[in-house]
């Protein structure tokens, strides 16, 4: 499984920063920051209208990791330093889920659990390889 840190907002240090972004991944179970996971914040303590995070977390159980570390190739990286106790690293690579195109089903969850659970062929549906121009699905022929 692979599990995708996506941006929920257009903010952000760089000009062509997108809501849907891919900023980082990790393999299945990666232990995800307070400012990453809504989970993580609330299992340390800290009440849901408080959180500061301003991502998603989409997880693919039919992605590998090894196949998907290519993922961040060609990515420009910072380290977000705004809570200096909690760094996030974060870089804008070649992926970005549609968000736009997410079913209200989809949308609702993330609304709610700001995490969702996808299969492959609904990943690679709504991932955009940012430097082909073309959905992960078009690239792979199916």
């Amino acid at each position: 499984m692979t599990e995708y840190l996506v941006k929920r907002t257009t903010n952000g240090p760089l000009p062509d920063w997108q809501a849907g972004d891919v900023v980082q991944i990790g393999m299945d179970g990666k232990a995800w920051g307070r400012r990453e996971s809504l989970a993580s914040w609330l299992a340390s303590g800290g009440a849901s209208g408080d959180w500061p995070g301003g991502f998603y977390i989409i997880r693919v159980p039919d992605h590998s990791w090894p196949a998907t570390n290519a993922y961040g190739e060609g990515s420009v990286s910072w380290v977000d330093i705004s809570a200096p106790d909690e760094p996030v690293m974060m870089a804008q690579g070649r992926f970005s889920f549609a968000l736009s195109e997410m079913t209200a089903q989809e949308l609702d969850a993330l609304a709610v659990y700001y995490s969702l659970t996808l299969d492959e062929t609904r990943a690679n549906a709504l991932l955009l390889d940012r430097r082909h121009g073309a959905r992960m699905s078009a690239l792979l022929g199916v």
